[in-house]
């Protein structure tokens, strides 16, 4: 596969058709740009409002738990080998951070809620570990689509992982194109320092 980061689940291609599959996003995504993370321009109703998500315990989640912090969403799922490797050194790198305002958020799309669960009974992952499954008409895992190609009245997409997003305390979305680069590490430090 020409891109270790991203899982191209074999032969599952999306056809999508504008509003009838984006119905929450509306105007905010163009189906046919290049990037359509750059699309999303209104985030606050995602993190914020009306979705609670599972933690590894059956407890519950909301992102206004973490109003006002700088989060690192980190998409992944237990059957993603590479999503596994990498995770070491994400946790890594907030640990290296350690700044009680930066929040490491996984992000499972796992659709057996029972692996993933059990996956947390022997392995010890810092953060929140929150479970979305495969629900592709919630807005966050529109994140993890990526177009293949555009298409007259839609586009042709992929689901791709791992991959990870920075949350400023604005609500506006960062899209990390490696998350082991010195880069990442700058933008992570320099939405910190906006919170000072």
């Amino acid at each position: 596969m020409a891109n270790n980061s991203l899982i191209l689940l074999s032969g599952f291609l999306l056809f999508l058709q504008g509003s009838t599959f984006f119905p929450d996003l509306g105007q905010k995504l163009d189906l046919t740009t290049k990037d359509h993370h750059a699309a999303i321009t209104d985030t606050s109703q995602y993190f914020m409002e009306g979705y609670s998500f599972l933690k590894p315990d059956s407890t519950t989640f909301t992102f206004a738990e973490m109003k006002g912090k700088v989060l690192l969403l980190d998409f992944w799922a237990t059957w993603c080998g590479p999503c596994r490797k990498k995770y070491p050194a994400v946790e890594e790198l907030v640990q290296e951070i350690n700044d009680p305002n930066l929040e490491l958020v996984t992000i499972s799309i796992d659709r057996d809620l029972v692996a993933w669960q059990s996956f947390f009974q022997t392995h010890d992952w810092a953060g929140t570990n929150l479970h979305l499954g495969w629900n592709m008409e919630h807005p966050l895992f529109q994140m993890v689509l990526e177009p293949i190609n555009s298409l007259e009245g839609g586009a042709t997409y992929k689901v791709a992982i791992p991959q990870y997003f920075l949350v400023d305390h604005a609500l506006e979305v960062h899209k990390v194109v490696d998350i082991t680069s010195p880069e990442a590490r700058q933008e992570i430090e320099r939405l910190l320092l906006e919170l000072k």
